[in-house]
């Protein structure tokens, strides 16, 4: 699609889910567009599975299994699993950024938003979307002007969020704010399916 029918596309999205008055209208949404149908762009829940916990500021407290050094100290085989597969990416060091999200702490981020944000996002799932460059590619194209190509163009062909786009982000998270207020036993529904359909929105865009 051309950067105009981008544009068409992405403001139909959010203007659907903006009318939304139920939990059961959003994840209808999907079969309304061609482009949330193509396999291609759906969101892979086998891949990502729907987390079905929290975590509070109380357990990262008592939290004692990895050492300021991010050295294990724990024999339980499914965390040294799960360490073992972070620590081969070179992530262990994000962990840091998620307690801070989980924390609501102030910090200096950097390039480690995404992580930031999801701990914000395990501590309060009711409150705080997940982001990733697919749902603010989304967005951002959403919140530009139609007349202005060479934007809408970039933003398509943008790979990976940076502590440039806090702004967008911040953004995205109070134009939830203030226009997701459905019933709030469906808030946390509610954005999870959000999330999802963003997600394909923004990968069917992507250049």
């Amino acid at each position: 699609m051309n950067n105009e029918e981008a544009k068409k596309f992405v403001t139909s999205v959010f203007d659907k889910i903006k009318n939304a008055k139920t939990l059961d209208e959003i994840q209808k949404i999907p079969k309304e567009f061609k482009e949330l149908k193509d396999p291609k762009n759906k969101f892979d829940e086998s891949k990502y599975p729907k987390i079905n916990f929290t975590i509070t500021k109380e357990e990262i407290a008592s939290l004692k299994e990895i050492d300021e050094k991010y050295v294990l100290q724990s024999n339980d085989p499914v965390l040294k699993l799960l360490y073992a597969m972070v620590w081969k990416q070179g992530d262990l060091k994000k962990i840091n950024r998620i307690i801070e999200g989980i924390k609501n702490e102030e910090s200096n981020i950097g390039n480690s938003v995404v992580f930031y944000q999801f701990g914000k996002y395990l501590a309060n799932p009711s409150a705080e979307p997940i982001i990733d460059q697919h749902v603010i590619r989304a967005f951002s194209v959403y919140e530009t002007d139609k007349s202005d190509e060479k934007t809408i163009n970039k933003l398509r062909k943008k790979k990976t969020l940076t502590s440039k786009d806090s702004t967008s982000i911040s953004n995205y998270k109070e134009w939830l704010e203030k226009h997701i207020r459905k019933d709030p036993k469906e808030q946390k529904e509610c954005l999870y399916y959000i999330d999802k359909i963003l997600f394909s929105t923004g990968k069917a865009i992507k250049l």
